[in-house]
């Protein structure tokens, strides 16, 4: 075992499953429980009690602990001895034996040991060593490269791991000592906004070189195994990341969202700043202030009429919510039937509506899929006054925003409305959502929307116009049903 471990020297690789924080699993709930990021090793060791010195091989090592593997069991009777660390040209670091897993046949075992009273200049040093670690980088860079086309492609990719990932994974070491140290959070702030929005720049150009997907998405996925340990410290992201109700947007992400409040602290806090003030999630903001004006304008503009007002992917109903913070004066009734398939979402809408004071505003929760209204009892064809989307569009295959906009064609009055908000691919990128949360939208502009509700409901039958919210980033399509 000693002699493989000479041979072998020190190593960086990717982690398995089991032992590797970062990776997706197919249910998106695997974040490690460990805090510290990890990497595998290969290399020799000195554990040191007394005057005794004893060899063995550093399995794996983190800013916390290593996982070392031995012929005997390491520590005294206290479990307490010094171990020489490779990354700190081998500096004695006290160390304490926390588990042990010995072979059967009495040879070698594995022992897990924790580092005692580690400053944080030390800590920040040991990750610099092992996540600024040549081999480590580039052990990423030409796994990827492996699968690009052309030389110049493998260029390219080689540069964006061992430069662009690499100066990210120094600014945020380092924006854990500036906080460490009690540096100023304006400047720890612009730091780390710079520093991800670089990195995210550097693989948008890349990403636009590769013009390969799968490439691209493989890409992501390295990324945010490197960065992982310091993003995920961030509740926005990680929750967009882990997407716990099986999809990205959900009623507790978007909440989150429109709260604009940091929910987590040390560096997450900064990151999950960065997050809340990226230019989606500032438009997804007044994206539902401005579904919230158009919803209260047409109520008011109601006249004496009954109204019938349908809301697709309702979620939490927030731009319901804050509609009735100013008075509303319908003389007549006016129901809002809002349409979901997250029993969770419904219900948390149902107990933040209950105390709101709604007046003759009737407010109805449906647990249902939007994509089969006929199901739903809903009412008659051509008795809906307006039927809205502000989130899901985004999200949906041609064949099934077709079927949307048909059906809420026959569901609408003659006058009637649909409103529908759209992220538009031509207002912004990169999209730092995209790099750090994995979370996608199928990218249209403008004319590819109008493209698609054109031949569902017929571009003889409706009028169109377009507005946006203040940002500019996402378009409502607002749709008059002419006959």
């Amino acid at each position: 075992m000693l002699q493989e471990a000479e041979q072998a020297g020190t190593w960086a690789q990717l982690g398995d499953r089991r032992t590797n924080p970062f990776i997706r699993t197919r249910q998106r709930r695997n974040f490690d429980r460990r805090g510290a990021y990890r990497i595998g090793l290969n290399t020799l060791t000195f554990i040191h009690e007394g005057d005794e010195v004893f060899y063995g091989a550093l399995k794996d090592i983190s800013d916390t602990g290593a996982r070392i593997e031995m012929d005997r069991a390491p520590g005294n009777g206290a479990s307490l001895f010094t171990m020489g660390v490779p990354f700190l040209s081998n500096k004695k670091l006290a160390c304490k034996r926390v588990w042990s897993d010995k072979s059967d046949d009495g040879g070698c075992g594995q022992y897990g040991v924790s580092f005692l009273d580690l400053s944080m200049q030390e800590r920040s040093e040991m990750r610099k060593r092992f996540l600024l670690n040549e081999p480590l980088l580039l052990s990423h860079a030409e796994a990827a490269a492996r699968r690009a086309s052309d030389h110049a492609a493998v260029t390219e990719i080689k540069t964006f791991f061992m430069i662009d990932v690499r100066l990210a994974l120094e600014s945020l070491i380092d924006i854990d000592i500036m906080i460490s140290q009690g540096q100023p959070g304006e400047l720890i702030q612009a730091e780390c906004t710079t520093a991800l929005d670089s990195l995210v720049e550097a693989g948008d150009r890349l990403e636009s070189c590769l013009d390969n997907p799968s490439l691209n998405s493989d890409i992501k996925n390295r990324v945010r195994l490197l960065l992982g340990h310091f993003i995920y410290q961030s509740a926005v992201f990680k929750r967009g990341f882990e997407k716990p109700h099986g999809y990205p947007g959900d009623f507790k992400m978007l909440e989150g969202v429109y709260n604009n409040r940091e929910l987590s602290s040390g560096i997450g806090q900064y990151i999950d700043r960065y997050g809340l003030d990226v230019p989606y999630a500032v438009a997804i903001r007044r994206r539902k202030d401005k579904m919230r004006d158009i919803l209260y304008d047409f109520i008011e503009a109601g006249r004496e009429q009954p109204l019938h007002i349908i809301n697709l992917a309702s979620g939490a109903c927030r731009d319901i919510r804050e509609m009735f913070r100013r008075p509303l004066n319908h003389p007549s009734s006016v129901t809002i039937t809002c349409i979901d398939q997250d029993p969770i979402a419904l219900e948390y809408s149902r107990q933040t509506l209950s105390e709101i004071s709604t007046g003759n505003i009737h407010v109805e929760l449906v647990q249902g899929n939007i994509l089969r209204l006929e199901a739903l009892d809903l009412g008659p064809d051509g008795s809906v006054d307006m039927i809205y989307s502000i989130g899901i569009a985004d999200y949906l295959q041609d064949r099934m925003l077709k079927k949307i906009f048909s059906d809420s064609y026959a569901k609408l009055k003659a006058g009637g409305k649909l409103v529908v908000a759209y992220k538009d691919k031509d207002s912004h990128r990169p999209i730092a959502l995209n790099w750090y949360g994995d979370w996608y939208f199928i990218p249209r502009n403008e004319d590819e929307l109008i493209r698609l509700i054109n031949a569902s409901m017929g571009s003889e039958n409706i009028s169109i116009s377009i507005e946006r919210e203040e940002s500019g980033v996402i378009f409502f399509a607002i749709i008059t049903k002419i006959k």
